[in-house]
């Protein structure tokens, strides 16, 4: 792969000991041990987006996967853009100390070439965000899905 060529980070957002809250690690966790493109990279960063800022340099598009309370059944999975992220915030629930939309914009502020990179999330409804390592079922059930989501985006 050459430098010039823009790549795909998939960035894996959550929290492993709230139960469904870490549905976007174990994702990565599974997306990095799959065959995937040479030009995709994946990336956990706890609940802690900003962490990744500098591996957005490069970036041509950027697949955020994190739970999502927006009403829906469990396991749902939303497919969001940031533009669709920006109109619905105010329905959306994350249970990060600073919202994933506040720091997408802080990160645009500081590098405005940013605003020029697709931005999906694909969000997971989760059923149970309390202490405990293990997800629910519906959201389990939901992680093939998932992984078909996120292949549909590279």
């Amino acid at each position: 792969m050459g430098d010039h060529q823009p790549h795909t980070l998939v960035v894996g957002v959550g929290n492993v000991l709230l139960a469904d809250e870490g549905v976007g690690v174990h994702m990565a966790n599974l997306l990095q041990a799959a065959r995937l493109p040479r030009h995709v990279r994946v990336v956990e960063c706890g609940t802690n987006f900003m962490a990744v800022a500098t591996q957005l340099e490069g970036a041509g598009k950027v697949v955020i996967i994190d739970a999502v309370r927006a009403g829906s059944e469990p396991g749902t999975i939303h497919r969001l853009t940031y533009e669709e992220l920006e109109r619905a915030n105010a329905g959306l629930r994350f249970a990060h100390q600073v919202s994933l939309l506040s720091s997408l914009r802080l990160l645009r502020v500081g590098e405005p070439a940013l605003a020029r990179v697709e931005v999906v999330l694909l969000g997971v409804e989760p059923a149970t965000v309390a202490p405990g390592m293990e997800m629910s079922p519906p959201v389990r059930a939901a992680l093939p899905r998932l992984m078909e989501a996120v292949r549909a985006e590279l």
